[in-house]
C-alpha cells in the first residue's frame, strides 16, 4: 500500500493557537493517520474545490487537501 506524507504549514501551526489545547492532539492524531489512509471513513469533498476535503472527528473537523507531490 502506498503512503503518502504530510506536510504542515505554517499557517496549520498558527491556527493551533485559536484551538483548545485539548483538542490538538488529537487533530494532529488525525491529520497524521491520512498517510496511510487519505480518505478514511467520514470524509467529505468541500463544495467548489475538487482536492479540498473535510473530516469531522468529534468537536472539531480538520480540513486537508490531496496533492500528490
Amino acid at each position: 500500500m502506498e503512503s503518502y506524507k504530510i506536510k504542515w504549514k505554517k499557517s496549520a501551526y498558527k491556527e493551533f493557537r485559536n484551538i483548545p489545547d485539548k483538542y490538538i492532539p488529537k487533530i494532529i492524531d488525525s491529520v497524521e493517520k491520512l498517510s496511510v489512509n487519505p480518505f478514511p471513513a467520514g470524509v467529505k469533498k468541500l463544495a467548489g474545490s475538487e482536492i479540498a476535503f473535510r473530516i469531522i472527528g468529534g468537536d472539531h473537523s480538520e480540513e486537508f487537501s490531496n496533492r500528490k507531490i
